[in-house]
Parts: C-alpha cells; structure tokens; sequence
C-alpha cells in the first residue's frame, strides 16, 4: 500500500508525472496475473464488481451535503446529528461514515474518475 501512496501521490492522473501511458508490456503483464489468480480459483470479475460498487458507494457518500473529507485517515465524516439522520432513512454505506474506508488509496487509482490515455 506504501508504494502505492508514493506513485503519483496515490490518485491517478494527479500525480507529478501526468497521466500514465499504458504499454503492451504492462497489458501482457496485467493479463497473465488475472490469469493466474482464475486458475487459482479466484473469483477476480466478480471481486472487482464489489469493489466497483463499494466505490461508488464511498464516492456518493463524500458528495454528502453534510459530509467532510479526511484526507489523513481516508475518512468520511459526519456531524452526530447528520449521522444520526442519515443512518435512520438510508442503511447502505453506514459501514463507510466515520470510519477508516479501507484500501481507500487502491480503489481511487482503479475507479477514480480519470482515464488512462
């Protein structure tokens, strides 16, 4: 997760280097390890679905008219009161509000808005 957090500052396209150009190489190289992880048995589609839905989550969640961003700790916070409210009309994305979003820095480079060239 470190090395992560030093490439580019940890967002894609925000990083001091520009946008990253995506080479055969590094598609070959992606390939053949989804490949290993299937032959493993590892459900990699269906995985990387969750984590898409799981950002979108996270995602909405911090466009909250209520909501603060903590870049520290990858936090989305809200107010007790704003809390409150929200958990009582809306139960999908509790588990995210004041707490650590786990593999934050990982998902924004994966699902973050901007594109590879």
């Amino acid at each position: 997760m470190a090395d992560l957090e030093k490439v580019g500052g940890g967002v894609a396209g925000q990083g001091a280097r520009g946008a990253l150009c995506w080479t055969e190489h590094m598609s070959a190289f992606m390939l053949r390890k989804m490949v290993e992880l299937i032959a493993q048995g590892t459900q990699v589609y269906n995985h990387l679905c969750k984590c898409r839905s799981r950002w979108v989550r996270i995602a909405r969640l911090k466009d909250l008219s209520r909501a603060l961003w903590d870049d520290q700790n990858n936090m989305i916070v809200l107010e007790e009161e704003h809390y409150m409210g929200h958990t009582k009309d809306k139960s999908k994305g509790v588990e995210f509000l004041n707490v650590l979003v786990e593999n934050y820095t990982p998902m924004s480079i994966i699902f973050g808005g901007t594109q590879a060239t």
